[in-house]
């Protein structure tokens, strides 16, 4: 580590920001690939296979993940299984953080949802009128924070 920092030192102001631009271009397509093999495990249920009860108890126990962060990669996981996020997420438009912020928010609104209107999705298309009424309660896409 002493190494590292002392090499890092020695960089100029310019190859500073550039090498770290470069790192933070890596770290969100190396968590992208984390989230997509988490996906993987859910779809699998490979973590019920391991004897863990939920998908949340193996990121905490078998990953090592504190409690926050596995919730966030959860949720951020269920976000990014659509692909109109995926690709806004890759082209900077929005962050993980506020994709796994707005599935939170989702996901409360579910549970209001569920109990207003028989769990249906009232999202109503702005142009033709039409509602929604998924019986997967409210939608991602539907919910806009943006």
């Amino acid at each position: 580590m002493m190494e590292k920092t002392n090499e890092l030192q020695t960089l100029n102001r310019l190859d500073l920001i550039i090498n770290l631009k470069k790192l933070v271009k890596k770290e969100k397509e190396l968590t992208l690939e984390i989230l997509d093999y988490l996906q993987e495990v859910s779809t699998r249920k490979l973590f019920l296979e391991m004897g863990y009860p939920t998908l949340f108890a193996f990121l905490t126990e078998e990953l090592g993940y504190c409690s926050g962060t596995a919730h966030l990669r959860i949720q951020t996981m269920k976000a990014i299984a659509i692909p109109e996020n995926r690709d806004r997420v890759l082209n900077d438009e929005v962050s993980l953080s506020t994709l796994a912020k707005t599935q939170c928010f989702i996901n409360s609104e579910n549970k209001a949802l569920g109990k207003q209107s028989g769990g249906c999705c009232q999202y109503q298309d702005p142009k033709t009128g039409k509602q929604c009424l998924s019986k997967y309660q409210l939608e991602f896409e539907h919910a806009k924070p943006w």
